[in-house]
């Protein structure tokens, strides 16, 4: 009996978990059965699937594909899902030990740890707190004493996962009750 040749194709060909749908196509011949496992525990029947992965990095696509005598080829490509590199930034917060926004903290994804400052500045321009630690926070204080409500200027400089360094700088409002 004549076997069938697996093959598909896919798109887009790069991307992030920003957008993470990636539609495959079925490019085999002589095949009337298609089985798709995205080695994500997802899996479909039908010739050409669309997937949204839910996560970054590498997935070896398997696709078994069937004739009308049972004969069965495969192929696997691998899809690479990228991280996307994210900030989030707080322009104020209220230090006032109510649980919501009691610290001053950027948040975000795809940097790494390692070549993290952040740095806060008075309105004179010196410097009241700094970490290295991208966990790290401003809790308001100053060398353990409560900072007045003011306006102050931080400075934040990260690498990404790509190995760009990024720098923000920009103001942050202390409100006190």
């Amino acid at each position: 009996f004549p076997k069938p040749t697996a093959g598909f194709d896919f798109s887009p060909q790069s991307t992030t978990i920003l957008n993470p749908g990636i539609n495959f196509t079925d490019a085999s011949s002589g095949a009337i059965f298609w089985f798709w496992d995205f080695t994500d525990f997802h899996t479909a029947i039908i010739q050409n699937p669309s997937h949204q992965f839910n996560d970054t990095g590498t997935f070896t696509v398997m696709q078994v594909v069937a004739n009308k005598f049972d004969c069965k080829d495969t192929i696997y490509h691998n899809i690479i899902i990228q991280p996307e590199f994210i900030l989030h930034i707080p322009n104020a917060f209220s230090p006032d030990g109510d649980g919501l926004n009691d610290i001053f903290l950027p948040e975000g994804s795809g940097f790494k740890n390692e070549n993290y400052a952040l740095y806060i500045l008075d309105r004179w321009g010196d410097i009241i707190y700094e970490t290295h630690n991208p966990n790290g926070f401003w809790d308001g204080t100053v060398k353990g004493i409560i900072a007045k409500e003011d306006v102050y200027v931080y400075l934040l400089e990260v690498q990404d996962l790509f190995d760009v360094m990024h720098k923000f700088n920009g103001r942050v409002t202390l409100l006190r009750k």
